[in-house]
């Protein structure tokens, strides 16, 4: 791992939301070097990538803000490269297909302890496998650029979200623009809106498994009893470790529905740890309700 903190170009506007004084540069991926993307290099593009695609203004370390509060600090890492074989097209045709180049990146605010703002990026980029060494780091180097400015585009949209009022953001979940829709739903879920829930029940059926975990833990977020049927259902003909981030999810909602899947799952679920961790998450769902029960009974006025 290979850190280098750097100092930052000022930079004022008026639309920008946030404003940063310093970028750490975290180099996880050691074959970055190999192909061009140095420190210096993928500094270079996170500054830009700040300054184009997102709602941040640069300033000089030390410098006042431009907005209110402290400034942020910024971090910027390559979290993998790697070479993609060609893409066969369904006919077989004869032709030379290109390699493709992929970059993964997260882009991490922080200001203080509790505020982290986190944008991640993907891209890849073709070029032909046997030519030029130079074609190939090329294509890296683009794709590096895109990942990061899909990354600062999410921390603007994140940026934007944060101060919106329920109506907007409910309107947001209408838009086009699917990281606008993402972003709106997540605030929703951390503002436990009840509006978000119907929404969230959708994502479960998303085909992309990173999406359904997202789902699951919005509804966790809300608690409405709502989502217990269809965590349920959601559950159903799945692999051990997503069922067990559904049982962990019905704990953490709680009510009779759950509480009765639970049971079943813990006695007759056909694998060892899916028993296991519905034995202990309806444990803990039992205690917490007794424990409940109890501060009511201690609160309650007597006659």
């Amino acid at each position: 791992m290979v850190c280098l903190l750097l100092a930052l170009a000022g930079c004022k506007g008026e639309s920008r939301l946030a404003y940063v004084d310093r970028l750490l540069v975290s180099e996880a991926d050691v074959g970055s070097q190999r192909i061009g993307l140095d420190t210096e290099r993928i500094a270079a593009s996170a500054r830009e990538a700040l300054q184009e695609h997102g709602r941040v203004g640069l300033i000089d370390p030390g410098a006042r803000s431009g907005g209110e509060g402290a400034p942020w600090h910024a971090r910027a890492e390559v979290v993998y490269v790697r070479t993609l074989p060609p893409v066969i097209a369904p006919s077989g045709g004869d032709g030379v297909q290109p390699m493709r180049a992929e970059v993964a990146v997260e882009l991490t605010l922080t200001r203080g302890a509790g505020s982290r703002i986190v944008g991640e990026g993907r891209a890849q980029q073709e070029f032909l496998a046997g030519g030029a060494l130079q074609a190939r780091d090329d294509a890296f180097s683009t794709a590096l650029d895109d990942a990061l400015a899909d990354a600062a585009r999410q921390v603007g949209l994140h940026l934007e979200t944060a101060d919106k009022k329920e109506g907007e953001l409910v309107a947001d979940l209408s838009s086009g623009d699917g990281q606008r829709r993402e972003f709106a739903l997540r605030v929703l879920a951390d503002r436990k809106s009840p509006v978000a829930v119907p929404h969230l029940l959708e994502r479960l059926a998303d085909a992309d498994r990173t999406v359904q975990l997202r789902a699951v833990g919005g509804l966790v977020a809300v608690g409405d009893a709502r989502a217990v049927p269809a965590l349920i259902d959601a559950s159903l003909g799945r692999d051990p470790s997503f069922v067990i981030q559904v049982i962990y999810a019905l704990a953490e909602i709680g009510g009779e529905e759950a509480e009765a899947y639970l049971f079943t799952a813990s006695t007759g679920h056909m694998e060892d740890l899916v028993r296991e961790a519905a034995g202990e998450a309806l444990a803990n769902l039992r205690a917490e309700r007794l424990a409940a029960a109890s501060t009511h009974s201690r609160r309650a006025p007597r006659p």
